[in-house]
């Protein structure tokens, strides 16, 4: 089966052209809290547009590692209120998502109750309990 073209249709291209909008400054990691919790770039904003882009475009090919990454994603939108280049991050991600599932590929359990430690330890820090 090949792969098909980054700009195959028209909601394709918009997602190419969102993601590609990301320029990799990394203001996003400080805000993000899945990348506070695991230091994975490939839990960050930044990487989980990356591996978008990869996903669309054709180097990646769509698996459960790739979905729990994009899965991981809280959609606080943290991410966004920083963004120098106002990347709809969460718009990105979810286009991803949907193209996994439309491949008949779903995140794992594991994935999920990974994003519910990190939903607890965001909450955590947010309301001030992480402190001593």
């Amino acid at each position: 089966m090949s792969q098909p073209t980054p700009a195959s249709d028209g909601a394709t291209r918009e997602l190419l052209r969102d993601a590609d909008s990301c320029v990799k400054c990394g203001a996003c990691l400080p805000v993000c809290p899945t990348y506070a919790h695991t230091r994975h770039e490939a839990d960050s904003p930044r990487g989980r547009i990356g591996l978008v882009q990869g996903l669309v475009s054709g180097p990646l090919a769509p698996d459960a590692v790739l979905a729990a990454h994009l899965d991981g994603c809280l959609q606080c939108r943290a991410c966004e209120t920083v963004c120098p280049a106002q990347v709809p991050v969460v718009r990105v991600i979810r286009g991803g998502s949907a193209r996994l599932r439309a491949a008949g590929i779903d995140a794992s359990w594991a994935a999920f109750l990974g994003r519910q430690a990190a939903r607890l330890a965001w909450l955590r820090t947010r309301l001030g309990a992480g402190r001593a």
